[in-house]
Order: structure tokens, then sequence, then C-alpha cells
């Protein structure tokens, strides 16, 4: 009698092993580990290549806003002397005398010679913008041209595909090319404003920068940010 039931457990037993098996395989599919792909992590070191390239242009669009800023409060002291001078013109002419608002003080001379200066200055800046702009564009053709296997919307640094550094540079140097046409009929108007509405037009126009909105900041943070300068 023992012997013929041992046969028995013995096969019960196999049968809960491989049930058990299929309830660890069936686990197994059920709770396998999720793939997760990580965001690009920033790169750093000496980088070669097109994003050196990218990188140094960024750093450049940097320097010349930093530069613009500059040639702004210095364009803004001027503008203020020249819109004083001009005031005290309008309010000192009589109506026995009304020619004298005609008249251009001595003092205004070395103004406008320093506003032109000045101007001269923000127009070799956006030049160097839009310099900036065409080697943008040219690294984005390069890189088009190199990675014709592959997809271009391919993060370049973190997010960013190589396409978004080119729109970025042409909305910013159009925003500044846009300023610098405004400033340039400022400084070619302000001297001759006769009165002092105008002339307080033209001195918050130059201030408020209307054409360089909020956005051009937002634009160049992501701009440092995403290739690591900041």
């Amino acid at each position: 009698m023992s012997t013929s039931r041992t046969p028995k457990k013995i096969k019960k037993g196999r049968k809960s092993t491989e049930q058990s098996q299929d309830l660890l395989q069936e686990e197994d599919v059920l709770f396998s580990p999720i793939s997760v792909t990580p965001c690009k992590s920033p790169r750093q070191g000496n980088l070669t290549g097109n994003a050196r390239k990218v990188k140094d242009t960024a750093a450049d669009w940097h320097n010349y806003i930093q530069k613009w800023e500059s040639m702004n409060s210095k364009g803004m002291d001027i503008v203020n002397k020249i819109a004083n001078v001009k005031l005290k013109v309008i309010f000192g002419s009589s109506e026995e005398n009304p020619g004298s608002i005609n008249v251009m003080p001595e003092e205004m001379g070395p103004l406008c010679d320093q506003f032109e200066e000045v101007i001269t200055a923000m127009c070799n800046i956006v030049s160097r913008m839009a310099s900036l702009t065409v080697g943008m564009k040219a690294i984005c053709n390069l890189q088009h041209h190199q990675n014709k296997s592959s997809s271009d919307e391919e993060p370049l640094f973190q997010t960013w595909p190589i396409q978004e550094f080119c729109s970025t540079s042409q909305e910013l140097l159009d925003m500044y090319t846009k300023e610098l046409e405004l400033k340039r009929t400022i400084m070619q108007n302000i001297a001759h404003a006769k009165d002092r509405n105008l002339m307080m037009f033209y001195t918050s126009s130059w201030l408020n920068q209307p054409y360089i909105d909020d956005r051009s900041h937002l634009l160049l943070e992501s701009l440092l940010v995403e290739t690591g300068l900041k």
C-alpha cells in the first residue's frame, strides 16, 4: 500500500511545481519593468563640430545683446540731454519771437555727434547679429546633410533640434533690426522736434524699445540654458 501511494505523491508534487512555474511566468509578464528613455543630459567638456559652433554662437548672442543694452543706456543719456535743451528752447520762445523755436542751440552740435556715434555702434552690433544668424543657418544645413539617415528632430544638446536654434536666432535678429530702424528715426528727428509731446514720445520710445519685447529675454535665456551656458 505504501508503495502505491508514493508515486501519487510524487506525481502531485510535480504538478504543483509546474503550476508554480506557470504562475511565475505570468507574473514576469504582468510585472515586467517599463523601459524609460532618459532625457539627454547637457553636453559638457570640450565640444567639437556643430555643437561647439552652436554653443559659441549662443555665447556671442549674449555678448552682443549686452553691448546693445550698454549702447542703449548711453543713448538714453544723450536723448535726455537733447530733450532738456529742446524743451528750454520751446518754453523759452515767445509770441513776439516765434522764430526762436527753430534756432539750433550751440550745445546741440556735440550731442548730435555723440548720438550718431551710438547709432553707428548699434548698427555694427545688429550687423554682427545678422552674421550670427547666417552662420547658424549654415550649421543647420550642414547638420541636415551630415545626418540624412537620422531624424532632423534629434536634440543637439538637451531638447532642442538644430532647427530651433536657427529660428530663435532669426527671431532675435528681426526684433533688433526693427528696433534699430526706430532708433535711427529718433536720431534723425529728435533735434528738430517743435513741441513737448513729440519730444516726450521720442524719449519714451527710446527707453521702452517697443520692438524688443519680453519674448526676447525668454529666447535668450532658453538659448543659454539649452546650450549649458546657464
